[in-house]
């Protein structure tokens, strides 16, 4: 017994395919679709930097209030721009350069603290023997920018108190 074989036919009569016409269609959305992502995506490099100078300082900030605590020693938060406009910080023992007790760090390329006037020094955070600061009783600010004008300027902030020492970020 032979089994016959039923071959598939075009509805209209003709050879299946896509047509240029819907090919087109297809090439033209999906360009459009990417040039979209690509926009997206156009500022998330700054955006990273911005968050891993906020991450870096972060770190410090802790690093200078664990010095403090366990060496018995108030320990300085310096942090300023350099006359090229980068943000820089380091630690001391002292509040200037002669007690380092960490390199000084640059933040990422084109970032800076957001300062009234460029080239100035910040008022430094000291911690105290008990992890707390020796400025007011209010939150102290830190914020980091974007060098430079235009519309995408990208900045963080975060927030040290006084009475514990504990550094929060707070906007991205």
């Amino acid at each position: 017994m032979e089994i016959a074989r039923i071959q598939p036919r075009s509805v209209t009569g003709r050879d299946e395919g896509f047509t240029l016409i819907e090919l087109l269609a297809v090439l033209a959305i999906m360009i459009f679709m990417m040039g979209l992502a690509i926009g997206a995506f156009q500022n998330y490099g700054k955006n990273a930097a911005v968050k891993s100078s906020v991450l870096q300082m972060k770190s410090a900030l802790s690093l200078a209030r664990q010095n403090a605590i366990t060496k018995r020693v108030r320990t300085t938060f310096v942090f300023g721009n350099t006359a090229g406009e980068r943000g820089y910080f380091y630690l001391s023992t002292n509040g200037n350069s002669s007690g380092m007790i960490s390199d000084t760090n640059l933040l990422n390329e084109g970032i800076i603290f957001d300062f009234a006037a460029p080239n100035t020094f910040s008022n430094p955070i000291t911690f105290k023997l008990d992890g707390a600061c020796t400025f007011g009783a209010a939150a102290r600010n830190i914020t980091v920018r974007e060098r430079g004008g235009g519309t995408n300027r990208m900045s963080a902030s975060m927030q040290v108190y006084p009475l514990t020492g504990r550094v929060k970020v707070v906007s991205d």
